[in-house]
């Protein structure tokens, strides 16, 4: 999240939703601190009602998106943090006549190797599913030998993939 936010940020986007996963969740949670943070470092408004925490899934995409629209202002500028949930957020805003990456930029989270077919250019947040593998099987190694792991999360650095055709 912190890096989609900064992209953003960067590319000169000042009113940035997000859709994430439910407000319970640990990804959600420290997610939105990285959120508020950037938005903190570019002196960007924080608006609750460009925010929505329901699910990862494409309706809840979809139903993001259309919350987000009912509104009379919009963001410039969307971050999904799941990539179905990024699939429905899109193909709601191409059905709602919104013009992509033009008048809202959008990053979603898609694994490398994998892209649901966005109908619109979009920003990928990318992890290495290889890089997640290597990491779960030191702490099952480390379980096997009847150690009790350090760390009990998997953390892998994403990267960004930008479309090769994308405006500045």
């Amino acid at each position: 999240i912190h890096q989609a936010a900064m992209f953003l940020a960067e590319q000169g986007r000042e009113k940035i939703g997000i859709a994430c996963y439910e407000k319970k969740n640990l990804a959600t949670r420290d997610g939105m601190r990285a959120f508020r943070d950037v938005l903190d470092e570019f002196g960007l408004p924080l608006r609750e009602e460009w925010i929505v925490q329901e699910g990862g899934l494409e309706e809840q995409g979809e139903a993001a998106v259309r919350r987000i629209w009912s509104l009379e202002e919009r963001p410039d500028a969307l971050i999904f943090m799941d990539d179905w949930q990024g699939l429905g957020g899109t193909q709601t805003l191409v059905e709602l006549g919104v013009q992509v990456p033009e008048e809202v930029m959008v990053v979603t989270h898609m694994n490398r190797g994998y892209n649901p077919p966005y109908p619109v250019p979009v920003v990928g947040v990318q992890v290495d599913p290889n890089g997640i593998a290597r990491e779960m099987v030191i702490i099952l190694e480390a379980l096997e030998r009847g150690e009790r792991p350090l760390r009990k999360m998997v953390l892998v650095e994403p990267s960004l993939r930008v479309p090769e055709r994308w405006p500045i």
